[in-house]
């Protein structure tokens, strides 16, 4: 077969001193006479064949590999073959420019079939919006109240008008629905208020209104601690007065009433609000609205602002109580005084007095309770109950508290002499 193919090589003028210079010396000999002119054709077709299927399967490759680079195809490192000449490349050879490409970087490198690889641009960072909107500029509830994009504020507009809330819809939510303020937990607020009983109310008062889209139990809590503080005054009052308890109903209706303003302060003071408006302007007023609800109210509150809200709730119920004794007790003794005196009739506590204890006694005592009771019901029963049995555990939850204050109240009264 050697002879065969020498002698093939050598019967084309073209090729002859190029193979007799590289591949045989010159003194080997050459048996021409050994090959048939029909060996001759047939050995010449089939080198001539298997050299245009070599290039028809490199041309193949070559496209296949260029179509899968251009499509974003990252081939993997060439596997170099070994050659007997020097520049030759192997069948095994990747095409030269997907090569190059696929050697700088095959993670981030494309080649496009044409020229070198390169490199996509790097993704964009992203990050989190620091400016959250809750009761003076910090989330309420993790991050529920925090402005959205333009497909959430769309989302709420389209939600308004579904419900017919947009045409009623006070200028302070307006405002804060075209700044992108106005979030989708504060529409699903707005949209239950608009149908609880209390619509027209929270549609003309923006404090009410604040309040409730803050805490959407508002309204059940105030219910709740009136009906605990006004049942367990009333049992008191009879258990006091006895027979006596319908001529004396003048006082009691005045008992009465300092409990409800008493009770109701409580609740709406600690309560949460959620401010859409124009902020203040001053300092003061600014810090004094970035304050929680209540020291353990869910939000990103520093510890020191959640021990301002301690003491600022403090001052608010000494104010309170001071006001509400005024009133209270001092219709009381006006009522006394009009009446003729009786025998054996019990000298009533002084006004200024009795107004003091008792308002130091709310700084002291309520506050820290009904501040606790607060975070219990935000943290604990929020998360273990729903509907029904969330009212009922607040129930006996606050009328725990109430009975731990009467007693507490007992012993603040005799340590300060007013009993």
């Amino acid at each position: 077969l050697l002879s065969d193919w020498t002698a093939f090589k050598l019967s084309s003028p073209k090729d002859t001193k190029r193979e007799v210079s590289s591949n045989m010396p010159i003194s080997a000999p050459m048996k021409l006479h050994s090959i048939s002119p029909i060996g001759t054709d047939i050995l010449r077709e089939k080198v001539i064949g298997s050299r245009a299927l070599r290039c028809a399967t490199r041309q193949t490759r070559k496209n296949a590999l260029s179509t899968r680079a251009s499509a974003g195809y990252i081939p993997p490192q060439p596997r170099l073959g070994i050659c007997s000449k020097v520049g030759a490349q192997s069948p095994r050879t990747l095409p030269r420019t997907v090569a190059s490409a696929s050697a700088s970087n095959p993670e981030t490198d494309m080649g496009d079939g044409s020229g070198g690889g390169q490199s996509p641009p790097p993704p964009k960072q992203t990050g989190g919006n620091g400016n959250g909107n809750g009761n003076g500029g910090h989330g309420d509830e993790d991050d529920a109240h925090k402005p959205g994009d333009a497909q959430e504020a769309a989302a709420v507009e389209k939600m308004l008008r579904d419900n017919g809330c947009m045409q009623s819809l006070p200028e302070d939510l307006k405002v804060a629905l075209e700044e992108g303020r106005l979030t989708i937990v504060d529409a699903e607020r707005w949209i239950a208020i608009t149908k609880g009983p209390v619509s027209k109310l929270a549609q003309n008062l923006p404090v009410l209104r604040s309040k409730m889209l803050g805490n959407p139990r508002l309204l059940v809590t105030i219910g709740i601690e009136l009906a605990i503080g006004c049942t367990a005054k009333m049992i008191a009052e009879v258990q006091s007065r006895k027979k006596m308890f319908w001529k004396e109903l003048d006082f009691v209706f005045s008992d009465m009433m300092l409990e409800i303003v008493a009770d109701f302060s409580l609740v709406w003071l600690l309560s949460p609000s959620r401010m859409l408006g124009k902020a203040p302007t001053g300092a003061f007023l600014g810090a004094i609205r970035s304050l929680p609800g209540h020291m353990f109210q869910k939000g990103n509150f520093t510890l020191a602002q959640r021990a301002a809200t301690t003491a600022y709730r403090g001052a608010q119920f000494f104010c309170v109580g001071v006001i509400s004794t005024l009133l209270g007790h001092g219709s009381t003794i006006a009522l006394v005084n009009m009446r003729p005196k009786e025998e054996n009739q019990k000298e009533l506590s002084p006004l200024i007095k009795t107004s003091l204890v008792w308002a130091s006694f709310m700084v002291i005592s309520s506050n820290l309770r009904y501040q606790t009771v607060n975070g219990i019901e935000d943290r604990l029963l929020d998360a273990m109950f729903k509907g029904g049995p969330r009212n009922l555990a607040t129930f006996f939850l606050r009328f725990g508290n109430c009975y731990a204050g009467g007693m507490q109240w007992v012993s603040f009264a005799r340590l300060t002499g007013l009993q």
